[in-house]
This record gives structure tokens, sequence and C-alpha cells, in this order.
């Protein structure tokens, strides 16, 4: 029988391996989140700053866990009742919102259905109900929807006809077709609904490395006609999310599903399949990390006898502490990485190159950033833009490194290591074929 350590007796302490919190208030709301109603009734007292708690639990996405969890712990009566109030006030909220955005979940797979499209429900969508219970404690903000590559089109003129366009502010429609997983987000006139249109669970390159039919083969029904990821698939793909998705820059939101997913599925997973599968697809590192720090920020179920054989050859333990860093940071006050790169240990030639890279991007990377198309000689023309954006924007803080500011000092080396981090997780590219190959 696998080894886990998820149950009250034998869970590492908070935050063991990922960096242990160093206020009362995020230990607090790690023992609301790993619904130890002894560790909240022992640390809920005259230290915990309230505030500070309640606007950690808005920064993770978790403000209907924290209420729920006083609510059916004993700690709940130690809870000034102004902080009830505000979280009751927040939890109802949310309930409202993600009732709304599961009405158009109905209404959407409803007209999928009739145009003869199937359709698996992604990340919040799939995990609401099924995993928590109850959609009022998974904060949502978007629906995500995969179709199978040959209805993409089909499903994007079943959307327009629900009255949703594209909104294409950050990438053009053609940069998403040629570069991402999904199609520009989706948004109605009246601004309430983004929709998520993936025709794979992850961006180029390691969408290579997973056969994306074999999860619509392994998938269920989910109710309303639509289908949910087996409970692996479902595991790794909320891994590549916090991971390689958004290394870790979400906050506990991520996390917290991982772990959650893991409590609601206990014996059903099959922990071996998830390892061969993790290697399979060439994603070992990404789930490692992921399912580490559920363990050791949330006490998950993880079984021994998994973690040990996805661990990366030669792995650096500091890329444990700096993720558990990164979920915790606050994206507010740190630095430009280019900034953080040129205050690091670092020769001249590698400082004039980051300079360079920053200040004069290739023609593409600039059609990302302006309206203007990379072979146009337009585009030429938003270099000087480019510069005064710069300036703008990192002038102040350059100054501050240059004078070797405390603070800032300390902010940068904190971002010098998020740059380390987000490297280890950047994948590598896929080998070029050779010709006639």
């Amino acid at each position: 029988m696998s080894r886990v350590s998820g149950d009250e007796e034998n869970t590492p302490e908070l935050g063991s391996a990922a960096g242990t919190p160093r206020q009362p208030e995020q230990r607090l709301l790690l023992a609301c989140l790993r619904r130890r109603p002894r560790d909240i009734q022992a640390l809920v007292g005259p230290d915990v700053d309230w505030t500070r708690l309640l606007d950690a639990a808005a920064h993770h996405s978790v403000t209907p866990l924290v209420y729920a969890a006083f609510k059916q712990g004993i700690a709940g009566a130690a809870v000034p009742p102004p902080v009830m109030t505000r979280l009751a006030h927040e939890y109802y909220q949310q309930a409202a919102s993600n009732g709304h955005l599961f009405g158009e979940l109905r209404k959407i797979v409803g007209a999928c259905g009739r145009a003869g499209i199937r359709v698996l429900v992604l990340k919040g969508t799939a995990i609401a109900e099924r995993v928590y219970g109850n959609i009022a404690l998974c904060p949502m903000r978007d629906l995500d929807f995969l179709v199978k590559k040959t209805d993409l089109d089909a499903a994007d003129g079943v959307l327009h006809e629900l009255g949703y366009t594209h909104d294409e502010s950050y990438r053009w429609a053609a940069w998403y077709r040629d570069h991402h997983h999904h199609l520009p987000p989706y948004v109605r006139a009246d601004g309430r609904g983004i929709v998520e249109l993936h025709h794979h669970i992850v961006p180029p390159p390691v969408s290579a490395g997973i056969p994306i039919e074999d999860l619509w083969r392994r998938a269920r029904p989910a109710g309303d006609g639509a289908l949910v990821l087996c409970p692996e698939d479902l595991l790794l793909h909320l891994c590549l999310h916090a991971s390689l998705g958004h290394q870790f820059n979400l906050g506990l939101r991520p996390v917290c599903d991982i772990s959650e997913t893991i409590r609601n599925y206990g014996g059903d997973i099959d922990w071996t399949e998830v390892r061969l599968r993790a290697r399979r697809w060439g994603i070992g590192k990404y789930v490692y990390l992921a399912l580490r720090l559920s363990r050791d920020l949330l006490g998950a179920a993880v079984p021994d006898e998994l973690i040990d054989p996805l661990r990366p050859e030669g792995f650096d333990p500091r890329i444990i502490a700096w993720a558990g860093e990164q979920v915790f940071a606050d994206e507010g006050r740190t630095p430009s990485s280019p900034l953080a790169q040129l205050y690091g240990p670092m020769r001249l030639r590698e400082r004039i190159a980051v300079l360079l890279q920053s200040a004069c991007p290739s023609p593409k990377a600039m059609a990302r950033l302006y309206p203007a198309p990379h072979d146009s000689k337009r585009i030429y023309l938003y270099y000087p833009v480019r510069w005064w954006d710069l300036l703008r924007k990192y002038g102040r803080p350059a100054r501050r490194l240059l004078r070797r500011d405390d603070a800032m000092t300390a902010l940068a080396q904190r971002e010098d290591q998020k740059t380390a981090l987000r490297k280890w997780l950047t994948p590598d590219p896929l080998p070029e074929r050779s010709p006639g190959a």
C-alpha cells in the first residue's frame, strides 16, 4: 500500500519544504485550506491581523474556503463578527457569480450538443461541483471548454450565435491560431461571462508530447451532456496549469485545486498511471514540483512512491523554496525581470544582451505589443514608443537599484530567484526535423 502524507497525524509542518510561512496570517490561512480544526483553533488569537488575513485570502482567491473553514470549525466563535460578516458577504457573492457562470455553461453545452459538437469542461468548470461539491467554494472568472480541433470553427460559430465575441486586446486572433492551445477569449456584450475555447490542454511545444485523443477516449460524463477528464488526466492537467501555465504566480488557488482533487478522488486515482503518463508526456518535472508544493503546503495525500521517481535527475532543492516563495509573492512589489537580471552577477556582454533584448525586441515580438504587422515597415515606428514605455515604467525602479536601495535590492534578489524558477520551468524547444523526415 502506498504511504501518504495527507492525514491529520502525518502531514508535514506547514510549508516544511516550500519555505515556512513567516506571518501568523499565512499559517492560519494554510490551516484553513488544510481543514485542520485543531490548528485553526490554536492559530486564532490576538496576534492575527484580520485585515491582513482577509486581504491574503482575497489575493489567493480562497475567501470562500476560509469562510467555510471558520463556519464548520469551533474556531468560528473566536473570529471577530465583522470578519465573519465580510467573509459571508464574499462567499454569497461568489455563489451568485458562479451560479450565473454555470447557467451560461449549460446554455453553451446545450447549443454545442444540438450542433453535434462534443464538449469537455476544464479547470474550475470541471471541479467546482465534482471536486469541491459546492460551486461557491471555487472562485471562477471564466468557463473553459475543450473541443476537438476539427470542431473548433463550428464551436466558434455557436459562441458567436450566443452573443459572444473575441477579445483581441492581448493578442490578435491569428496569433492564437498559430501559437496557442485556445482561441482568443470570448466575452459577451454586457461584459458578463468569459469563455476560453481550447483544442488542447497546454500550448506547444509541450502539447506535442500529449496525445489529446487519449484524453478524449478516457473522458467521463459530467452531466448536462458535457464530459470531464478522468481523475488521472484531471490531476495532471491541474499540475500543468499551476506550474507550466502560470509558474505558480496565481497564489494558493491552483495548489488548493490539486489538493482538493486528490482529497475528493482518493483511492480512485491510479497513481501508477499518473507517474507513467507524466513520464510518457515529458512533463515529469512539472508534475513533481506541483505535487510537492501541494503536499508540503496543504498536506495533499501524495504517495511517496510517486514523488520519488518523478524527481528530476540533479534536481536543485532550492527550486521548491523558490516556487513556495512565488506562491506567496506580492506581484505588485517586484521589479521587472530585466532589471533584476542587470542587478545580478552578469558579465558586461550579458548585461548588454539583456538591454538590447528588452529595448529592441524582434519585429515579431513587437507585433505582439503594438498594432502593426511584423512584416510591415510601420512596426519600426513603434521602437521609440517602446523605449518611452520602458522609461516610464522602469525608470524609477532602475534609479533605486543603481543607488543600492535596500528594499529594492531585496526585491531584485527575489526577482532573480523568480527568473531562475521561470528558466527551470521553460520547456525545451522541439527538435528540428531533418529535411525529408
